[in-house]
């Protein structure tokens, strides 16, 4: 079984996220912000990390750039969520090493592909 952490600062997003996921069959954990989220993947070394790009104090961004910087996370396939739907955004997360980007409201097919 596959386990998804999401970072998701919206808790309603992230209730629904994760009650999604795990309908789909997914183990999953969440955390509400970029450092906690950090602290989680080291702890539980995820197969795959949903991250908002917007967050107060670390942004999704940060903690790519965070989690790319160290090698022995560097295979694990990250993914922004985000409303932002600019291409200069997704671009962004793209050139720090992201694997995806999905654009909120995503569908479940939109999620399924990611993971």
């Amino acid at each position: 079984m596959k386990t998804i952490l999401v970072i998701e600062d919206n808790l309603a997003i992230r209730e629904n996220t994760v009650e999604l996921l795990e309908l789909l069959g997914f183990q999953v954990a969440s955390a509400s912000d970029g450092r906690s989220g950090l602290q989680l993947i080291q702890e539980i070394r995820p197969d795959s990390v949903l991250c908002d790009v917007l967050m107060p104090g670390m942004d999704g961004y940060a903690v790519l750039s965070e989690l790319r910087s160290q090698a022995c996370y560097t295979p694990i396939p990250f993914y922004f969520m985000s409303a932002i739907a600019e291409v200069k955004d997704r671009q962004r997360g793209i050139d720090l090493g992201a694997t995806g980007y999905l654009i909120k409201p995503f569908t479940e097919e939109e999620l399924l592909q990611c993971l």
